[in-house]
């Protein structure tokens, strides 16, 4: 039993010589400030495009579901281009407010099929740059026949 605690005392020791030789090595003291001066900027601009991922997607989701709300409004019995048209455009600034700016939204209707389009510019982390989304719909016109 003494031995194997002379054995482990001896281990111990040999392996805090050896770290305590890696550590003071080559003078490198002050590397880790060197690592983070230059990674820091790195995380940062990482995060920052993930964020404006997260607003860019956002808002091009906002455009596509007004597109289809115009397009539902404007196929459905009865329904108009213009009712579509605008309830499209109230859909977008209703629930795109904020991240969805300069809101336009146009419905057409073509034989048995109506077309509906918002486009709009996203919100941008970045000065200057405008990112535009568009939401395009297609649904077919309801007839009742009897």
């Amino acid at each position: 039993m003494r031995r194997a605690k002379a054995d482990g005392r001896r281990f111990s020791a040999w392996w805090r010589g050896r770290l305590r030789g890696v550590r003071t090595r080559g003078g490198d003291e002050g590397s880790e400030t060197v690592e983070i001066a230059v990674l820091f900027p790195l995380v940062i601009l990482i995060v920052l495009v993930t964020l404006q991922a997260g607003l860019y997607f956002h808002a091009r989701s906002v455009a596509m579901s007004a597109a289809q709300e115009g397009a539902r409004i404007a196929s459905g019995a009865g329904g108009t281009v213009e009712a579509g048209q605008t309830a499209a455009q109230a859909f977008a600034e209703e629930m795109g407010s904020g991240e969805l700016k300069d809101v336009q939204s146009t419905v057409e209707a073509s034989g048995d099929m109506v077309h509906a389009r918002v486009s709009g510019t996203s919100v941008s982390l970045v000065p200057g740059w405008h990112p535009k989304v568009t939401g395009r719909s297609t649904a077919a016109l309801e007839r009742v026949t009897w």
